[in-house]
């Protein structure tokens, strides 16, 4: 693959569409470009967005209401202090939504550029992986809204797109519920993305990038569901 033969720059529209229909050509862009303001700026705008258009709403301050009542902590609040307590939920969802795609990006993609710079003998620069992760981030829209659909539906927060959610039968304290919760399917969907776009920039088969991704992906989700199982 060589870097000699430049390409046209893509708009932020066109890297939005591709990342979904031709991620290739988005990875190919960011070989030469390395960009990541617009797609982090998108995500942070929508979370925001979202979770303001999700909380302030009547049917959000019910679910807030209902999560707060849940909490063992909260059994003896006094019903005068709910609404300050919804009312600091509201700002807290709003806050977390305006950094978490930040937070989320950087020690994602420092953790992916120390799997390929270290155990694969990547060439990609921190720059260029973490505009990777901004882009393949942008998978996140679609998981937004669908998650989104959920809330209104069941008019709760605890809505997944997990694989446990799919298996219904399922004992929520066994331990494939907890590891079937970790292997979201759009987070899946995200990193098979990433293996395509870190395959290109470190000069490498997709398929030997999405061994090294996944094999961490789901190494950690096996370590997280196992301390959550002998715990829970």
């Amino acid at each position: 693959m060589s870097d000699s033969v430049s390409l046209a720059p893509m708009s932020f529209a066109q890297r939005l569409i591709n990342i979904f229909v031709a991620p290739s050509k988005v990875f190919m862009e960011l070989l030469q470009r390395p960009t990541w303001v617009a797609p982090l700026v998108a995500l942070t705008l929508f979370a925001v967005l979202l979770n303001a258009g999700v909380l302030y709403t009547k049917a959000g301050e019910e679910a807030l209401a209902l999560q707060i009542r849940e909490n063992p902590r909260a059994a003896n609040m006094p019903a005068e202090a709910m609404p300050r307590a919804i009312a600091f939920g509201k700002a807290v969802g709003v806050v977390a939504a305006l950094f978490a795609p930040t937070v989320i990006a950087l020690i994602g993609s420092l953790l992916v550029y120390l799997l390929f710079s270290i155990g694969l003998g990547g060439e990609a620069s921190y720059k260029q992986t973490f505009s990777a992760w901004s882009h393949a981030g942008l998978i996140g829209l679609l998981g937004g809204l669908v998650q989104t659909g959920l809330f209104l539906v069941k008019r709760r927060f605890q809505v997944y797109t997990s694989f446990s959610s799919l298996l219904p039968f399922l004992e929520e304290k066994s331990f494939l519920y907890k590891l079937g919760q970790g292997l979201d399917l759009f987070w899946i969907w995200h990193f098979a993305v990433m293996s395509i776009g870190m395959g290109i920039l470190n000069r490498m088969t997709t398929r030997k990038a999405a061994v090294g991704i996944f094999s961490a992906y789901f190494g950690i989700n096996l370590l997280i569901a196992l301390i959550r199982w002998a715990t829970g």
